[in-house]
């Protein structure tokens, strides 16, 4: 029950089968719609016949009444709990309200106690054939009254009317949606048949061309103008049009739109004199259960048989290929594995293909890989180890690369893997037959310099005796410099550098270097000058290969340093790096010379690094970067060159390494 003020009115009960009565209402596709004059008009007869006001025609929605039709009445819906067309909807003939204000359903309704004051109420069910009423026709006054049986009557019909007219709407909707469907089919059909990369064409029973693809254009070298004036026999050569006929004539054809096909191949001479084999799949198309036109589908077979070809070079070349190369699902499942691999990994293909490739990969040993793919990254020349079958660690080189499906998506990967242990244990000969040289050597350049350096305290020297040793000297520290850089990069490549790290203070490591070549500096008539703030925090590092870094930082300023130029070394903070930048105003390097400049061996075209191995920047930025800080480099050609060192600082001071 509800209530309007103090006047209670009752809101229809729910039909027991409402959510079917709401989905044959939604069938119709008519709520909300604009007004169409078969409805309006009859509403207004069923106003005129029952001489009363106001005629509508009102569907029962699921919250709200909506009208589709009215007269007399300017709202267009109400909420369904007010609806006296709820209630008709409960009864399967006329509903009739004789005087509202003395029925206690409605008495105290909004619609009868306010606009549009209904006294009078008749509303004919609409019902559908299937059973359910979705709304009614019914006839309002303002003023209490009764129907003769002639008009019950009379509204009876006209309901039937209305469902009759919603019926034919909803026939005509759906006829021209079908049409409309149709017609998309069509034009879907047209543009596939168009765009097919294989040649379509069709011919009627007497072998004139009646449709012609822009493939068929292709292949043919005709065009659909020039081939719908031709027939079979023309377009694809004599005899054409009897041969179809034979290899249909035995088809299945009853009830069918198109009849079984058969599938042959025949060679075809092009309009300009090329010969093709043709893969052609015949069929017949019925119309009314009789044969009336053939439809082909050609295909050229030079590309297809060009490509199995490349396929069987390429899986050849797999095959045959001394590495190991992979194919695996985008989840890391092995399905296809070449003799490269079984001769690698041990395992036969049949043991191994739809085994993940972490079989491969050995217990507690990560790797990036498949992740990097699954990203869609290429992977390049990545050094691991893999496991052998019988569990031995094999190096590898692995080279991967993602697949991707015709539409772009990932699939898959491709991987290499090359066997590098002989390379790896040549590498580990050369290293080794390094560090004995450099150690068998270093010993006598020792000596050397002892002797040189004893030679130069002598004071009778004349000037050119003096100049030789002085020469002699530098070539001796040339030379002592090489040994110490091939010894700790033989350590470097080992993986065997070790540093012994304490609390130090840098700047005391950077006033040794200033003050050991001040006379060098001064020699070449360059400005030497340290910057140092005095506040530097601790740090913890090994202060003789620090001390070693900076010095070749400081050397190669002062070398690629003209005269009358200045080398600057300076050091700063922050709250947690110190920052010691070695700044010269020498001839600078090319921005596209910078990124190689600490990679071993490399040597710059402007100038820097042209005297030595081009080791130790390499050497320095190892070193650098094993006290966990970084190297950097900015210069300009013309302006000078800074290198920037910066190093942690010590968070707990006294700390052990």
């Amino acid at each position: 029950m509800s209530r309007n003020g103090d006047t209670p009115y009752q809101a229809a009960r729910v039909p027991a089968d409402e959510a079917a009565r709401l989905a044959a209402l939604r069938r119709y596709h008519i709520l909300d719609t604009a007004g169409e004059q078969v409805f309006d008009d009859l509403a207004l007869l069923a106003s005129t016949i029952c001489a009363t006001p106001i005629g509508v025609i009102s569907l029962v929605d699921e919250e709200r009444q909506w009208f589709k039709a009215r007269v007399g009445l300017n709202a267009s819906e109400t909420t369904r709990d007010v609806a006296f067309c709820a209630h008709t909807i409960l009864h399967s003939d006329v509903f009739i309200v004789p005087d509202a204000t003395h029925d206690p359903r409605f008495a105290g309704n909004p619609l009868v106690t306010g606009d549009p004051r209904v006294r009078f109420y008749a509303g004919a069910p609409l019902e559908t054939s299937d059973g359910f009423r979705l709304g009614a026709l019914c006839a309002i006054d303002h003023a209490p009254r009764q129907l003769r049986p002639e008009q019950v009557e009379a509204l009876r019909a006209l309901a039937r009317q209305v469902v009759l007219a919603l019926e034919l709407r909803r026939a005509g909707l759906e006829a021209r949606r079908t049409e409309h469907t149709r017609r998309e089919e069509e034009a879907r059909y047209r543009e596939l048949v168009e765009n097919a990369s294989d040649a379509i064409y069709t011919f009627d029973l007497e072998g004139r061309i009646t449709a012609f693809n822009a493939a068929a254009e292709r292949l043919t070298g005709h065009s659909r103008a020039a081939a719908l004036t031709m027939t079979v026999d023309e377009l694809l050569g004599p005899g054409s049009l009897a041969q179809a006929r034979a290899r249909l004539a035995t088809a299945d054809t009853p009830g069918r739109a198109l009849a079984r096909s058969t599938l042959h191949e025949r060679d075809f001479v092009t309009k300009t004199g090329s010969r093709v084999r043709l893969e052609v799949r015949s069929q017949l198309v019925m119309r009314d259960g009789a044969a009336a036109a053939v439809l082909e589908i050609a295909r050229d077979m030079t590309a297809r048989n060009e490509a199995e070809a490349l396929r069987a070079h390429l899986a050849a070349i797999v095959e045959s290929s001394n590495d190991a190369i992979i194919g695996e699902t985008i989840d890391g499942v092995i399905n296809s594995w070449n003799d490269g691999a079984e001769r690698l990994f041990g395992y036969r293909a049949d043991e191994i293909v739809g085994q993940p490739i972490s079989i491969l990969i050995p217990a507690g040993h990560t790797t990036p890989v498949l992740e990097k793919l699954k990203r869609g990254e290429e992977v390049v020349q990545y050094e691991t180890v893999r496991r052998h079958r019988t569990g031995t660690l094999v190096d590898v080189s692995v080279t991967a690369s993602p697949m991707r499906d015709a539409a772009g998506r990932l699939s898959g990967a491709s991987v290499i893997a090359r066997d590098i242990r002989e390379r790896l244990a040549l590498e580990r000969q050369r290293r080794d037959f390094l560090a004995m040289l450099t150690h068998d050597i270093k010993n006598p350049v020792g000596n050397m310099s002892g002797y040189l350096e004893v030679l130069s305290w002598r004071q009778d020297l004349d000037p050119k005796t003096r100049d030789v040793v002085t020469r002699m000297e530098s070539s001796v520290e040339t030379i002592r410099a090489l040994v110490t850089n091939y010894l700790d990069l033989s350590k470097i490549e080992a993986g065997f550098l070790t540093l012994t790290k304490h609390p130090l203070d840098l700047n005391a490591v950077l006033a040794r270097v200033t003050e050991q070549y001040e006379v060098e500096a001064g020699r070449r008539q360059i400005t030497l000058e340290a910057r140092l703030n005095t506040n530097l925090p601790t740090i913890e590092g090994d202060p003789v290969a620090l001390e070693r870094v900076f010095a070749n930082l400081v050397s190669n300023a002062v070398k690629f340093t003209p005269a009358a130029g200045r080398v600057t070394l300076a050091s700063h903070c922050d709250t947690n790096t110190v920052a010691v930048m070695v700044s010269d105003t020498g001839p600078g390097i090319t921005r596209d010379e910078q990124p190689s400049l600490f990679q071993p061996y490399r040597q710059t075209a402007t100038g820097r690094a042209q005297v030595g191995t081009g080791m130790g920047l390499f050497i320095a930025k190892s070193v650098v970067e094993a006290h966990g800080g970084t190297v950097g480099v900015s210069s300009e050609i013309g302006s000078g060159t800074t290198f920037t060192v910066t190093l942690p600082v010590v968070t707990h001071p006294g700390a052990a390494d």
